[in-house]
């Protein structure tokens, strides 16, 4: 394709067979040349993409997320991270259809993923709310969209970001405590950072919590605890290990959210890490009974005693100052009344296996669930120190 105005309208209209949702920009510049907003839900009729494109006067940029089928643009905006990527994952470079662009490339694909994620050097964007400009397009500053891998004869390929490294490609650095890494001993540099499945689960939370409008932040922010609280390599930690990814996820929700400061969201990340009742992962309870039943706790003559004092013990040291436990959830998990339930953790409190901080089923709300520390001796995998911490909360 060529920059010309004769190759702007059928390369236009050959988008738009392929599903793509096209608006007009004005050239030397990345502005919508009509109100687009209307077309983030429905596509423009090819009697409106003649109008606007057959003078060859404005260049077309796509609609991202559901407009277009799902698209979603890698946009990489450090082109040596684009080289990094290309590099691990060759096969994958050489069908997704790319741009290249004035400072980088455009890596595109279909994807179940919507949201936005600035990744460093560059961003993941799949929703509504973001169009990108399409060859042959020109940059303001001169330089012409051209595609380095083509639109494939066929479908665009449907992948999943997280999975395939292309959220995971931020610029190299050494990773700290401060910035959302674990400190470790490393013959290099004395530090690691997360593996990239546990990366790719970080960066799949962060953009599943992502705000849409407005007055969302402090219950995305909520949420945003309770999906890292949900992966189980991440057991333990301290909360001060997440706060890079915190300000990462901040910074990509600065265009919706109205709370600018970092400080803010950081504070109501902080408060609402331990009021986490449940992490949100539909395997973790049944994950808590599965190491219970492994490693029951305490020598009882009913079976279940020893699991579901099991069960507190794992339910604890995710959090490492207590649970809640609702005795109906007990009950379904181990296959018995809620009142046996209660009379077994009257039992646990009795010898001394836990006690019971906050109690639950208060008039205002009587599905509470109580809220517990563990007191007896750790699991293998257990910090002492975590067990410890576990009384303070009171």
């Amino acid at each position: 394709m060529t920059g010309n105005g004769n190759g702007i309208l059928p390369a236009v209209l050959d988008y738009a067979k392929r599903g793509l949702c096209v608006i007009p920009v004005r050239p030397g510049t990345k502005c919508a040349a009509v109100k687009w907003t209307r077309y983030q839900t429905k596509r423009p009729t090819e009697k409106e993409l003649k109008r606007w494109f057959s003078g060859g006067k404005r260049y077309p940029a796509v609609i991202l997320g559901g407009a277009s089928g799902g698209l979603v643009c890698r946009d990489f905006d450090v082109q040596e991270a684009y080289v990094r990527w290309t590099r691990r994952h060759g096969g994958l470079a050489d069908s997704l259809p790319t741009v290249s662009t004035a400072r980088g490339s455009h890596v595109y694909f279909l994807s179940e993923w919507s949201g936005f994620v600035d990744l460093g050097d560059g961003e993941l964007r799949g929703d509504g709310g973001h169009y990108c400009l399409l060859p042959p397009a020109t940059h303001p500053t001169g330089v012409a969209y051209e595609w380095l891998v083509s639109l494939p004869a066929g479908r665009i390929p449907r992948i999943d970001p997280f999975a395939n490294g292309l959220a995971l490609e931020a610029p190299a650095r050494p990773v700290t405590e401060e910035n959302g890494g674990i400190r470790k001993e490393d013959s290099s540099n004395g530090l690691v950072a997360f593996e990239e499945e546990t990366l790719a689960e970080i960066y799949e939370a962060m953009a599943q919590t992502m705000p849409v409008s407005a007055g969302q932040r402090n219950r995305a922010v909520f949420e945003f605890a309770r999906r890292l609280r949900g992966i189980p390599r991440l057991t333990g930690l301290p909360v001060d290990a997440f706060k890079g990814f915190v300000e990462q996820w901040h910074k990509a929700a600065l265009p919706v959210i109205g709370t600018k400061p970092f400080v803010e969201t950081w504070i109501d990340f902080l408060k609402g890490w331990p009021r986490v009742k449940w992490p949100a992962n539909k395997e973790f309870l049944p994950m808590m009974l599965e190491r219970a039943q492994a490693n029951p706790q305490g020598e009882y003559d009913e079976p279940g005693v020893a699991v579901l004092a099991g069960i507190c013990r794992e339910l604890h040291r995710p959090r490492g100052e207590g649970f809640y436990l609702a005795t109906r959830t007990a009950g379904r998990l181990l296959g018995v009344s809620a009142m046996t339930i209660s009379r077994w953790l009257f039992l646990l409190e009795h010898d001394r296996l836990i006690r019971t901080v906050e109690k639950g089923g208060t008039r205002g709300n009587p599905r509470k669930a109580s809220r517990f520390v563990y007191l007896g001796p750790p699991s293998d995998t257990q910090p002492e120190k975590n067990r410890e911490n576990a009384t303070i909360d009171s």
